[in-house]
């Protein structure tokens, strides 16, 4: 788990950054790139799922739903979500959707930028459905394409295929950057 106990920087919008193992690795990038125009915070969970939002803390990263709760209480003005690798095939359902609708019902005031997860032919996950595609695109204010990116340009995963090696944690953090002006 990575939490950053305040926000990072000084100037600018507070964007908190939330997600799996992806923002967990992507932490120092996403500083980098972002830090000196915004305040940043990021948290990142190995495991994290859209469709743990809402459980008990027996079926789902225990310090998720603590996290989304500061989240909320940091008054972000924007909310990035990096999450569906791990829902890809797995949980796309109504349930799923319930799950990312109370998650971001915390954050009413907060512009949602939703990271599509990757569908990289490598990746061991099946990749997401169309149904999950849907549900993130419905409930985003700003999309970024992660997915695509890593399909036009497969070198920005590392060798296991899923997580970004260091040249795909500077792109992320620079697709995540551009997307803020889109809020």
């Amino acid at each position: 788990m990575s939490l950053d106990t305040d926000y990072v920087g000084s100037v600018g919008p507070k964007v908190f950054v939330m997600g799996d193992s992806i923002a967990f690795q992507s932490r120092d990038a996403i500083h980098a790139q972002m830090g000196d125009v915004n305040q940043v915070r990021v948290a990142g969970f190995v495991g994290a799922t859209w469709e743990a939002y809402g459980r008990p803390c027996t079926q789902c990263t225990p310090a998720l739903p603590d996290s989304f709760t500061r989240a909320a209480e940091s008054n972000p003005d924007v909310f990035v979500a990096i999450f569906g690798t791990n829902d890809s095939g797995a949980f796309v359902d109504a349930e799923i959707e319930s799950h990312m609708q109370f998650g971001l019902s915390k954050l009413p005031q907060a512009c949602h930028v939703l990271v599509m997860p990757a569908l990289a032919p490598t990746v061991p996950f099946t990749p997401p459905s169309p149904a999950l595609q849907g549900i993130i695109r419905a409930h985003a204010d700003v999309v970024v394409e992660w997915g695509a990116e890593v399909a036009l340009y497969p070198e920005l995963v590392g060798p296991d295929g899923v997580h970004p090696g260091a040249p795909g944690q500077i792109r992320l953090a620079e697709l995540i950057e551009a997307a803020l002006e889109g809020c």
